[in-house]
């Protein structure tokens, strides 16, 4: 439900229907914004926050689960004209707020603090070829394995969906130079 203001300096009004909870956006009479963090706009209005299905955004968050490769960003190795990358197991699983990944103890349990990608910081997601894809965040960029093109596809449909980001399911220039 929004609410625009008609007059004056009343504040546009997002309310999530189904958490109640309420996003306020000062206007004034020209219908211009004032002196907003557009990074903090976006990150209140992910697709988690103004979801009018809550069991929709729960099913898109279990099927946003599984063990992927990511790809180490610092163990890379170069030597003449070939590159030795180091694919880690990782337990890859959705938050309400951000896509989670954690290392598997010796018995593939998922262990260790999870580390966090906020869906706020994910500008794309695209495939690198037909079972790697690619978040491309504002400071770097992540590089993930599926074991199928299908499930690398539903892998960059959902993140998609949770981030409120761009996406592409065919490979392109901008998805091959991004991740590598």
């Amino acid at each position: 439900e929004a609410e625009a203001a008609t007059s004056g300096e009343e504040p546009f009004v997002i309310r999530n229907l189904d958490t109640g909870e309420i996003i306020t956006i000062p206007l004034d009479g020209s219908g211009e914004e004032q002196d907003l963090d557009p990074d903090e706009v976006r990150r209140k209005l992910t697709f988690g926050t103004i979801s009018q299905n809550p069991e929709a955004w729960q099913a898109l968050k279990s099927e946003s689960r599984g063990l992927l490769e990511k790809l180490a960003s610092k163990t890379t190795i170069s030597f003449r004209s070939y590159q030795l990358c180091v694919w880690q197991e990782r337990y890859v699983y959705a938050e309400d707020d951000a896509l989670c990944y954690q290392h598997f103890s010796t018995d593939m349990e998922p262990v260790g603090v999870p580390k966090r990608i906020p869906y706020s910081t994910i500008e794309f997601v695209g495939p690198f070829d037909e079972t790697q894809f690619v978040l491309k965040c504002a400071n770097r960029a992540y590089t993930f394995l599926c074991e199928t093109t299908e499930s690398r596809t539903r892998w960059i449909k959902n993140i998609s969906q949770l981030a409120g980001c761009s996406a592409s399911t065919q490979v392109c220039h901008k998805t091959t130079t991004m991740g590598h």
